[in-house]
């Protein structure tokens, strides 16, 4: 079996959890259908929310980053989850000062995420080859 890769910006005990999953290794075909939800779906998110910031669009800063606060942490974005939960509220309270100075950070911290989520759907997609 290949060997579970190292995620710096990934909770794999949250991801397995928000997953349903007891382990990793318990349905590799499973989890490699839910990074690929994650790698289909968030990379252009994350661009509409860097285009909400840079064009002020608080309505929309707010929905996207309420949507990745929720969204994040069931994919062990931990992390993420937090600053789009400080995000949202700087959204809220109409800061888009604090939401233009956040969103760089926010993208360095997905720039991460999406990392390990590419070394996790390698993984996955070697063990499911595997078992096969």
């Amino acid at each position: 079996m290949p060997s579970l890769p190292d995620l710096e910006h990934l909770d794999l005990a949250a991801f397995l959890q928000g997953a349903g999953l007891e382990d990793y290794t318990e349905d590799c075909g499973y989890l490699k259908d839910i990074v690929e939800v994650f790698l289909s779906t968030m990379p252009p998110a994350i661009l509409e929310l860097e285009s909400a910031v840079t064009e002020s669009r608080l309505p929309e800063i707010k929905r996207i980053a309420h949507s990745f606060k929720g969204a994040m942490p069931t994919f062990g974005a931990v992390r993420m989850g937090r600053l789009c939960e400080i995000l949202d509220d700087a959204a809220k309270h109409h800061d888009l000062s604090t939401s233009k100075r956040l969103f760089p950070q926010l993208k360095i911290e997905f720039e991460g995420v999406l990392s390990d989520m590419q070394q996790l759907h390698r993984f996955a997609e070697e063990t499911a080859a595997e078992a096969s």
